[in-house]
């Protein structure tokens, strides 16, 4: 059996006429109604390779594709974000430190009913303490966390000391991925 492209044999397909056909022992000869394949209708335009030439034993490095440009409108998408604000200096109170974070509207107007909701990290001494928010849309939460033990044992003598503290603080999003904000706090002890 063949398969005959451009003849009488067969169904239609893309344009022309094809099948499969019992072809008898030794050579067969089919005519066909056109030249297959058909000779191109333009004229074909080289175009040369850009950037270096390549060198002899040389394999070149793959490069990653670029990610596709974010249309303008997707990019000032409307969204909710707990930052850190004012103030930024601190005194431990019994082991404990003040955390101030406000919930702003980023790219539109906020909405009195929203909430900003997540959870903050805050590194200090090469230890870290973590803790969930809620806080109302343009108001300001003073949250108050309890410091790790190195930070709750430093400072025990007179001398005054401070600690330097860093805050991570993601914001949980109805849509995507959460937005992440960072700060630092002094604990003066």
């Amino acid at each position: 059996m063949q398969f005959v492209s451009g003849t009488t044999v067969g169904s239609p397909y893309a344009g022309t006429q094809s099948g499969w056909t019992d072809a008898p022992t030794g050579t067969s000869t089919y005519t066909t109604l056109a030249a297959w394949p058909a000779p191109p209708t333009t004229p074909a335009i080289p175009v040369p390779p850009t950037g270096p030439a390549p060198h002899p034993g040389h394999n070149p490095v793959p490069v990653a594709p670029r990610k596709p440009a974010t249309p303008a409108q997707s990019r000032n998408l409307f969204y909710y974000e707990a930052i850190q604000v004012a103030p930024k200096t601190v005194r431990k109170k019994h082991g404990t430190a003040a955390v101030s974070l406000k919930c702003e509207a980023k790219n539109g107007k906020p909405a009195k009913s929203h909430v900003c909701t997540g959870k903050f990290t805050l590194k200090v001494m090469g230890q870290t303490v973590s803790h969930k928010f809620r806080i109302k849309a343009t108001k300001t939460d003073r949250i108050v966390v309890e410091l790790p033990k190195r930070a709750r044992a430093a400072g025990t003598s007179k001398k005054a000391r401070m600690l330097r503290a860093t805050l991570v603080i993601t914001t949980t999003q109805p849509h995507g991925p959460a937005k992440v904000s960072r700060g630092t706090l002094n604990v003066v002890t």
